[in-house]
């Protein structure tokens, strides 16, 4: 049997993903973040999520036989808790995502408006950005996100010529080692529904790809 300090710890441990999730994303999406919070953090909340799962049915179990009926009904909520937690943290954290990549297409004004002018003044996008520099822009932008800084720009590549554009400007975002997210801009706006290897949602003139 564990005392109480014991059964509180463990309570605040079941809870604690409703707030580690979004300050995670907080912290990895600020100027000085690192995406090693999310890889910190994120993996281990779903381990507890699938772990809280996994208990439901033990904690039902344990309800038929009389002797261990309290201890199924501690396991039922300490499942619940955690499971409810994880849920709320990744909606909330999620929420928190999409602000921080709103501003980032807000940011990204003057950047995307170079290269449309840079195409008006030599009848096509440049081939690489640093060709903007310092006619159009007086130095490389960075996204402002610690944990993607850097922009990626294709120009006439195989999937951009798919969703019929001339280029397009990326920021690859991935939330974990096998999640490839990334946020996108296409010149024409025609952003599909899915495409890109994932599902799409717009975010002003911008998109992310929920992979």
């Amino acid at each position: 049997m564990m005392n109480r300090r014991d059964r509180i710890l463990v309570i605040v441990l079941a809870g604690s993903p409703v707030v580690l999730m979004p300050l995670t994303q907080v912290l990895a999406l600020s100027s000085w973040g690192s995406v090693g919070w999310l890889w910190l953090v994120l993996p281990p909340c779903g381990t507890v999520a699938l772990m809280a799962a996994a208990a439901i049915p033990t904690g039902l179990g344990m309800l038929v036989f009389r002797a261990r009926r309290l201890q199924g009904l501690a396991t039922l909520a300490l499942a619940i808790l955690a499971l409810g937690a994880v849920v709320l943290g990744a909606s909330v954290g999620e929420r928190v995502r999409m602000a921080a990549f709103r501003r980032v297409a807000e940011r990204s004004a003057p950047l995307v408006a170079a290269i449309h002018q840079y195409a008006v003044d030599h009848g096509a996008a440049p081939a690489k950005l640093a060709y903007l520099v310092p006619r159009h822009l007086p130095a490389l932008p960075v996204t402002g996100l610690g944990a993607y800084p850097d922009y990626s720009y294709e120009v006439a590549s195989k999937r951009v010529l798919r969703a019929d554009n001339p280029w397009m400007i990326s920021i690859p975002a991935p939330e974990g080692l096998l999640n490839w997210d990334e946020f996108i801009y296409l010149p024409r706006q025609n952003y599909p529904r899915m495409g890109f290897g994932g599902w799409l949602q717009r975010i002003g003139d911008w998109a992310y790809v929920h992979e």
